[in-house]
């Protein structure tokens, strides 16, 4: 209960931070079956911050993501280092839309 109640406000603090692109960006749309993948599926290649649960952050650029796992490429400060990051253990994600 109290981990769909987190999914859920991780996903309309995402749908806030993607939807508010520059004018004539088309805003990300989310629905029911919307995943913690299927919206790292849609910013595949662009630079992200992943904040996981235990607080710690990391900033690089998603490079596959997978059912379990995201693989997050050129990481800020360990550019010759990928994470690969078990996707339950994701609290939230910022992306920037410039």
């Amino acid at each position: 209960m109290r981990r769909n109640a987190i999914l859920r406000g991780f996903l309309a603090a995402t749908l806030l931070t993607l939807g508010a692109g520059p004018i004539g960006a088309e805003p990300l749309e989310l629905n029911d079956e919307a995943t913690l993948a299927s919206l790292l599926a849609v910013v595949k290649g662009k630079n992200v911050e992943i904040q996981l649960v235990s607080g710690e952050k990391l900033t690089g650029n998603v490079k596959f993501v997978g059912q379990h796992t995201l693989q997050l490429a050129r990481l800020r400060s360990r550019e010759f280092y990928d994470a690969y990051i078990r996707l339950d253990q994701i609290g939230a994600f910022v992306i920037s839309n410039q």
